[in-house]
């Protein structure tokens, strides 16, 4: 189903898992949110999965035979997503009983961690990442700072 959010800024949202804390409104706020500060418009997916789906895909696509907790797949190059107004930005898999037990660990709230996530998933579907030290200290910095900005 096409969950309009806002005149330029569209969201998917698919549930294959129960139990979410969050509602499809509070995702759609965030994706909001998120892409009016960073000056960007257009229409992603979000996806809240199970553990046998994200280590699946984390394997297929990644190499890793492991659960994770998010994993972006953008639709077109970073740079020229980066630099067009409006587009398909890809999806994100949110891996949600991976998130409860880093949200336990972590000792911050799920829903927090679900929208920490969400941010994350985003911040790479716009050509960010967290390789070398210099990337991650910025990738981090507006992660958090979107969280603040946009609870």
């Amino acid at each position: 189903m096409v969950m309009r959010t806002n005149r330029f800024i569209d969201c998917l949202i698919y549930r294959s898992v129960k139990g979410s804390p969050v509602t499809d409104d509070d995702i759609r706020q965030m994706v909001i949110c998120v892409l009016k500060k960073m000056g960007k418009q257009g229409s992603l997916s979000i996806h809240l999965v199970g553990e046998k789906k994200i280590r699946t895909l984390n394997k297929t696509y990644r190499g890793k035979d492991r659960p994770t907790d998010v994993l972006s797949f953008g639709m077109e190059d970073a740079a020229e997503t980066i630099n067009k107004e409006r587009r398909d930005f890809g999806d994100i898999f949110l891996c949600l009983p991976y998130i409860r037990r880093q949200a336990l660990s972590f000792e911050v709230p799920f829903v927090e961690e679900i929208k920490r996530m969400l941010i994350h998933g985003i911040l790479h579907l716009l050509g960010y990442d967290h390789e070398k030290r210099q990337d991650a200290v910025k990738m981090f910095s507006l992660q958090e700072y979107y969280l603040s900005e946009c609870v």
